[in-house]
């Protein structure tokens, strides 16, 4: 089942600040509850789940830009790449 709009919003904001408070803040929750509503939040199996999978998804994108500029650094400088020195 999707997520309530709100708690989309959450989970981008999470995402981005990996601050619950300050994405609760974000996502409109009151800013005298930010603290409670975040770890509220972050208690729900459905956005738990999701934060889980935005994060995997941000990791692996990280990976990729990591493989590809380490390609293009060795075809600029062949030999000075982390398997430098191996045979």
């Amino acid at each position: 089942m999707p997520l309530h709009p709100r708690h989309q919003l959450f989970v981008e904001e999470y995402l981005v600040f990996f601050n619950a408070a300050a994405a609760a803040r974000a996502a409109g929750y009151p800013r005298h509850r930010d603290r409670q509503s975040g770890w509220e939040l972050l208690q729900r199996a459905d956005v738990k789940a999701a934060v889980e999978k935005g994060f995997r998804k941000r990791l692996a994108a990280a990976k990729a830009r990591a493989r590809k500029a380490e390609a293009e650094r060795n075809a600029r400088e062949p030999g000075f790449g982390w398997d430098q020195g191996r045979k």
